[in-house]
């Protein structure tokens, strides 16, 4: 019976170790299916791609800036070919993305960036990456300008203004563990990336290239889960591949506590996820490209910014803003190069701090972790360095000077004082004194589309404000009012809500609604193509006196940004409030978390959220100065600024009063305690 019990039991675990070694050999023998399936795809997407290119690049591997439009239309006209064939599932590309993505059969991402000479963007040279810890250096690049300065001065600068404090290590560069050295950076370094990037602005957004070993089978099998979960993209060759945000938010948190991140790429800033990603996990701060930056304006500017953290005044080393601002003014604002011509990119250096103490913090306060604050207000300072001149000093004691959008050629403003108000021109003379109870804009009639400014008396007498600053008295009410609007989205139609009530719109009924709008100084006619709009899941119909009453079922209170001409969002329904002004310029302000922020029509984010309301009215409803003559008045506590509408900033905010801007440039501004006159000198 024993032997019996003892036979048994060795066959039912020589069975099981038959069980378990089949599934083995299953398991090696699927992965090993999958790895080729990938490779396959992989070189047939390959094959492709440089089929539409071969008449495109030279000897060098690289193209002319003047023909990317045309290589990039034969991508594309590729990619078109392929998803027809079934050689892909989908590709990416909208206008102003620097390269093609692709998504393979089997889900697997693939980016091409056409190599453009000269550009840090799609160069089919080796990808290189410089960590220090948190300084090191010693690798220029096979790119490198002659006469450029490199990674390895800006560490020399650093080490010989901090010996104490730092030191120089290792070097990533082309070795074969690229990623692992990437999973493994330390905390307080400095990491300074010298690469390429592309930009595919729907999932991948902002992307780097790196130089990996060859990928094969076994590459595919280390990071096959990292390809699945988007966190590695293949390249357009066998030792590259791309990694985005998704590669950083993967990491642990406080991987980066402390560090600082120069992302010398093209479009690392060209939307925020990256840096998002970076400074989620603990990195100070972080700069980059907002668009395609040539070789030799990227390496000037990170050495001079670098340079400018060595620079001392007042006894004290430079902060952060004062590097970039440094580094800006010696290198130029712009890399005013063919894409920033052809498409919009401008190609500025932008800067993402972790908190707002941090701009104002010199490197050794940063690395070593002083003052170290948790939980604070995320800020950006994205600085244009936007020269200006100083016209008129007035030494004028006013509480406000406000410059109209109107339909007339005022050559003044309206100045403020303890609630009277007067006219002032651009000479600081005061041409109407200040004894109106308010001067404001005005519609001349209800349907009218003529606006003018209107001066009421202590009596209310009201008159109109004509070109040579005189007054006509006149007996209408002035019609002026605010009009606003909600929207909701719900696939179709659109609900469209004004102060009238619920009033149900199609995309073509509400493409000729004609909505006139006066907020804050500017003027806006007609509907725009992009409205903020709410998700709702349903709707229904109530009869009520004869009339139509609509109601919806909102999933959530938040906004997001719709094409009524693409029928498509363009964000998510990430925001808690909008300005009722809607887009003016091409800009929208938007609230998220209490604070304001600006966002394009293109759904592109200008600003961090970091700004207070322009104004409060009754019922705390909030409202924003809208874009004017191309320029943003922005507040942060008691202080205004001002930016552009490219969200640069072109006055900081440490005004205590700032005027629109006229089309001329001229701007008034007041600082301690009395306004003067400038000029933006674009």
């Amino acid at each position: 019976m024993k032997n019996r019990k003892k036979n048994g039991l060795f066959i039912g675990i020589a069975a099981a170790v038959i069980v378990v070694a089949l599934a083995i050999v299953l398991f090696i023998k699927l992965s090993n299916k999958n790895a080729k399936t990938i490779l396959k795809e992989y070189d047939s997407v390959n094959e492709n791609v440089t089929s539409a290119m071969k008449d495109y690049l030279d000897e060098n591997g690289e193209i002319e800036e003047s023909e990317f439009s045309a290589a990039i239309s034969s991508i594309v006209e590729q990619a078109n070919i392929m998803l027809k064939n079934n050689k892909i599932k989908s590709f990416t590309y909208n206008k102003g993305d620097t390269g093609v993505s692709f998504v393979l059969p089997s889900g697997i991402g693939y980016i091409y960036s056409p190599p453009v000479s000269g550009w840090m963007s799609g160069s089919t040279g080796e990808s290189e990456i410089l960590t220090v810890e948190p300084y090191a250096g010693d690798f220029y690049g096979n790119y490198l300008l002659s006469g450029a300065k490199g990674p390895e001065e800006s560490k020399e600068l650093l080490l010989k203004t901090f010996p104490d404090s730092f030191k120089g290590s290792r070097n990533i560069d082309n070795g074969e563990d690229v990623i692992e050295n990437l999973l493994t950076l330390p905390k307080n370094c400095i990491v300074i990336w010298l690469g390429h990037g592309s930009y595919s602005g729907d999932e991948i957004g902002p992307a780097l290239l790196l130089n990996t070993k060859e990928i094969d089978l076994d590459w595919i099998h280390k990071y096959e889960n990292r390809l699945k979960n988007g966190e590695l993209y293949l390249g357009p060759k066998r030792n590259q591949v791309y990694i985005n945000h998704c590669f950083f938010d993967s990491l642990k948190d406080d991987t980066f506590k402390n560090s600082l991140f120069f992302l010398g790429t093209c479009s690392s800033f060209a939307d925020n996820r990256l840096y998002d990603s970076i400074i989620n996990k603990g990195a100070a701060a972080v700069l980059g490209f907002d668009g395609v930056v040539r070789t030799n304006y990227n390496f000037s500017i990170m050495y001079s910014f670098f340079k400018g953290l060595t620079q001392s005044g007042d006894n004290k080393y430079y902060t952060l803003k004062q590097a970039a601002e440094f580094a800006l003014n010696e290198c130029g604002i712009v890399d005013d190069n063919y894409f920033a011509k052809e498409f919009g990119y401008s190609g500025q250096l932008r800067i993402k701090y972790a908190t707002e103490d941090i701009s104002n913090m010199p490197l050794p306060q940063i690395l070593s972790n002083q003052k170290e604050k948790s939980g604070e207000t995320s800020t950006s300072v994205q600085s244009a360095m936007s020269k200006y001149s100083v016209l008129v000093d007035a030494k004028l004691e006013a509480d406000s000077i406000e410059y109209f959008d109107t339909s007339m050629n005022y050559n003044f403003c309206v100045i403020g004082k303890n609630g009277k108000y007067g006219l002032i021109d651009y000479e600081g003379n005061m041409i109407l004194p200040m004894k109106y109870t308010s001067i404001d804009v005005s519609e001349t009639s209800p349907a009218g589309k003529t606006i003018k400014l209107m001066a009421w008396d202590d009596n209310q007498t009201q008159y109109w404000v004509e070109e040579d600053a005189s007054l006509t008295k006149t007996f209408l009410g002035g019609w002026g009012f605010e009009e606003y609007a909600e929207v909701f989205w719900w696939n179709e139609p659109v609900m469209f809500d004004d102060i009238e009530g619920r009033v149900d719109f199609s995309y073509e009924r509400y493409s000729t609604y004609n909505h006139t709008t006066n907020i804050m100084g500017t003027i806006t006619k007609g509907t725009p193509v992009v409205i903020p709009v709410q998700e709702i899941n349903g709707c229904q119909t109530q009869t009520e006196y004869g009339m139509t009453k609509y109601s919806v079922n909102k999933v959530s209170e938040r906004y997001g940004l719709l094409n009524m001409k693409t029928k498509k969002m363009l964000t998510g329904f990430v925001f808690d409030d909008y300005s009722y002004s809607g887009i003016v310029n091409g800009v929208l302000a938007v609230k998220k978390d209490g604070k304001w922020g600006y966002v394009n029509e293109e759904g592109k984010m200008l600003t961090e959220f970091i700004y207070d309301a322009s104004k409060v009215v009754p019922e705390n409803n909030e409202h924003m100065y809208s874009a004017l003559n191309g320029y943003l008045i922005v507040r942060q506590g008691d202080f205004w600024g001002l930016l552009d509408t490219e969200g640069r900033v072109v006055l900081e905010t440490k005004y205590q009063g700032v005027s629109q801007v006229n089309k001329e440039g001229k701007v008034w501004a007041k600082e301690n305690g009395t306004w003067k006159l400038l000029h933006i000198d674009n």
